[in-house]
């Protein structure tokens, strides 16, 4: 998250193939599960703008607008 603009993370994204697709669904929900299990089972501590990139590339959630 840090070595790339959201653009460039969201550019890599769409271009991936169904294969990668659902592996990164499959990741994505094993670590809601792992954190529903425990939130600090995965937890590191991260600069606000990778945190907004990562809930971006990760969850869908509308970016903050200075990242665009």
């Amino acid at each position: 998250m840090e070595d790339h603009s959201l653009c460039e993370l969201m550019r890599r994204k769409t271009s991936w193939n169904e294969t990668q697709a659902e592996n990164f669904s499959l990741l994505r929900q094993l670590i809601d599960l792992s954190d529903d299990a425990s939130n600090a089972f995965i937890y590191r501590s991260t600069a606000m703008d990778s945190k907004w990139k990562n809930d971006v590339f990760m969850h869908g959630l509308p970016p903050m607008r200075h990242l665009l």
